[in-house]
């Protein structure tokens, strides 16, 4: 069964999210980058923000393909 979309963009934030902080994990390890929370805590907001825009504009394109199909 396919997972409702409310839980397919929950998921898909955090994996966001997980990638950001391995990302900032391997700055700490690479000369002249530096490894920072606040860049973790951005991708998260802009993964959230990207996921509810998601669930947002979704009835209304489906309302949209509905009226194309006429």
């Amino acid at each position: 069964t396919a997972l409702p979309l409310r839980r397919l963009a929950f998921l898909a934030a955090a994996i966001a999210f997980l990638y950001g902080v391995s990302d900032e994990i391997h700055q700490a390890f690479v000369p002249e980058r530096t490894a920072s929370p606040v860049d973790a805590l951005t991708n998260l907001i802009g993964a959230a923000l990207c996921a509810g825009g998601v669930l947002l504009a979704h009835p209304r394109l489906r309302l949209l393909r509905a009226l194309l199909s006429r």
